[in-house]
Parts: structure tokens; C-alpha cells; sequence
């Protein structure tokens, strides 16, 4: 009898181990096809939510670009305030020249200190995008992004609960920042005697047009991120949408004078839509005006988000990682 060598040995005891052979294989399916079906059956949105808030959270540029929102706030705010004690004390011993600046109520003047005080507000949107494209951007950047995809299988639920620890740490931080500014004008106002003349009405909605407009931001800034799958294009990119696209059509306008497709791209575009959002006074409907209501302008976004967002999810569903 021919003894037996390492290999037939090692062959043997193959085919007779549990779960290695042609029939246990079948009879029981592979161990990585098992453990992906556990890790499915027991992962839940709020699970995916509270890792996604985590790795948030562990991001230093997260820390750092809201500290510098703050302060950039802050000093916005601060600066805005002395121009209007500069603007105050011409209205009241008038201009050089003897000319004397036009009379404001007290309700105008506060209205103004609100929506110039928290202009900042908007340039912090924009380091708040930069939070949620390195959100998920970074992920992308550094291979992470394969972890995430076996600790999460289902692409759309890693989606969803990435947009969504996006747009809490947005609200969170954006609280923050209105606060900061709102309590700043206020507390201004009440020394210079307007906090008599402010209406509550359009302090609230100065304080939630504002912090829904940083959270839209944020969200389709991670919508960019997700889409474009780069730091510098979804940054480039958000600019555009803020900024660039507006002034491009302003100078279009210009040069068509006035066309009507010009004003329809230019009163839909994401940028006026925004600014009609957190402005404080009902649109006129005069020629040179664009602005739409405050419903227009939510509808008008959110159908923004919409067009980047869910192309970018279906993407990331079929796309290797």
C-alpha cells in the first residue's frame, strides 16, 4: 500500500471538513456570503446614522472650518454694526457738503441691522458645504469608502444616512452661528433704543430662513461631493452655484438686454433663489427685481437638491468604489 503524502493528506482532510467540500459548500452557502447577510440583517438606519455622525464628529476640518465660521460670524456682524453707527451719526449731523441723508423709521432701521448683520451668515454657508463634501469627498480620497460600502451593503441607506448626519451637523452648528449674530444685533439694538421698534415676526423668520439655507447648502454640497467624488470640483462647483452662475447671467442680461429667457434662468438659478429665501421683504414685482416669495424659494431649492442629489445617489448605487 502506496503511503500517503502531505498533499493527499491535506486533500483528505479538505474534502472531509464541514463547510469546505462541494456539498457542505452548497448545503450552507459560503462564510463571507453568511456574514454579509448577518451584518444585513441586523444594520438599521439609525446604526448607519450614528457611525456616519461619528466619523463627522473624529474630522478635524469639521472642528476647524465651523470655529472659523463663528468667528468669521462674529466679526462680519461686528463690522456691520460699526457702519451703521457710522450711517447713524450722518443721518444726524448730516453729510459734509450740508446735504442731509433721508429720514428711516425705527422699524426700517431694524429691519436693515437684521438682514445687513447677518449677512455673514451666507459666506458661512459656504464653509459649511466644505463640511459636508470632505464628509464624504474624503472617503472617496483616502479608499475609506470600500470600508464604509462592506460595513453598510445597501448603497442607498449609506446615502441616506450620510446626507442626513450632513444636514444635522449643519443644523447644529447653524444654530449656533445664528444665535451668536442674532444675539449680537439685539443686544446692540436695545443700546441704541430700536429693540422697541424690532418685530418679533421677522426675527424669527431672519433666524429659520437663514439656518434652512445653510443646512440646503450643505446638503447639495454633499450631493456634489457624492456626485463628483472630488474635494476641489465640489467646492469649484459649489462656488458656481452661489456666485458664479449669478453674475454670469448678470452680465448676460445685460448684454440681451433684458431677455425674458435671461430672467427666467436668472430668477430660478440656485443663488437668487437663496437670497430670496432670507430676505426679510416681499418681492415687488418691479422689472429689475428677481425675487420670489419665501414658499417659491423653498419649493425652487429643495427641487435643486433634488436634481443633484438623487442623480448622485443612483450613480453611487452602480459605480465601483
Amino acid at each position: 500500500m502506496t503511503p500517503q503524502t502531505a498533499d493527499d493528506r491535506l486533500n483528505t482532510s479538505s474534502m472531509d471538513s464541514p463547510g469546505t467540500g462541494p456539498g457542505p459548500v452548497a448545503a450552507t452557502g459560503s462564510p463571507a456570503a453568511s456574514a454579509t447577510s448577518s451584518v444585513e440583517g441586523r444594520l438599521s438606519f439609525a446604526r448607519a446614522l450614528r457611525a456616519e455622525l461619528m466619523k463627522i464628529r473624529v474630522l478635524r476640518s469639521s472642528w476647524w472650518l465651523s470655529a472659523i465660521a463663528l468667528v468669521l460670524v462674529v466679526g462680519f456682524t461686528g463690522l456691520t454694526l460699526l457702519s451703521f453707527n457710522a450711517m447713524r451719526s450722518m443721518q444726524e449731523q448730516g453729510m459734509p457738503d450740508g446735504a442731509q441723508m433721508p429720514e428711516q423709521s425705527d422699524a426700517d432701521l431694524m429691519r436693515q441691522l437684521l438682514t445687513n448683520g447677518t449677512g455673514g451668515l451666507a459666506f458661512a454657508g459656504i464653509l459649511l458645504g466644505c463640511v459636508g463634501i470632505i464628509a464624504i469627498s474624503s472617503e472617496f480620497g483616502t479608499g475609506s469608502i470600500r470600508s464604509s460600502a462592506n460595513a453598510v451593503p445597501r448603497r442607498g441607506l449609506f446615502a441616506a444616512a450620510k446626507l442626513t448626519a450632513v444636514a444635522i451637523t449643519a443644523a447644529v452648528v447653524g444654530a449656533v452661528l445664528i444665535i451668536a449674530s442674532t444675539a449680537i444685533i439685539l443686544a446692540f439694538a436695545a443700546g441704541e433704543g430700536l429693540l422697541g421698534a424690532a418685530d418679533s415676526g421677522e426675527v424669527w423668520q431672519s433666524a429659520l430662513t437663514n439656518w434652512l439655507s445653510m443646512i440646503i447648502v450643505t446638503l447639495l454640497a454633499c450631493g456634489l461631493g457624492l456626485l463628483l467624488r472630488s474635494t476641489a470640483g465640489a467646492i469649484v462647483t459649489l462656488t458656481m452655484f452661489l456666485f458664479v452662475v449669478q453674475i454670469a447671467l448678470g452680465i448676460l442680461s445685460g448684454m440681451t438686454q433684458n431677455a425674458e429667457f435671461v430672467e427666467f434662468l436668472a430668477t430660478w438659478e440656485f443663488g437668487n433663489l437663496l437670497s430670496s429665501l432670507t430676505q426679510l421683504r416681499e418681492p415687488t414685482g418691479e422689472a429689475y427685481d428677481l425675487s420670489v416669495s419665501t414658499g417659491t424659494a423653498i419649493v425652487g431649492l429643495l427641487a435643486w437638491l433634488a436634481a443633484v442629489i438623487v442623480p448622485a445617489t443612483v450613480l453611487f448605487q452602480k459605480r465601483d468604489v
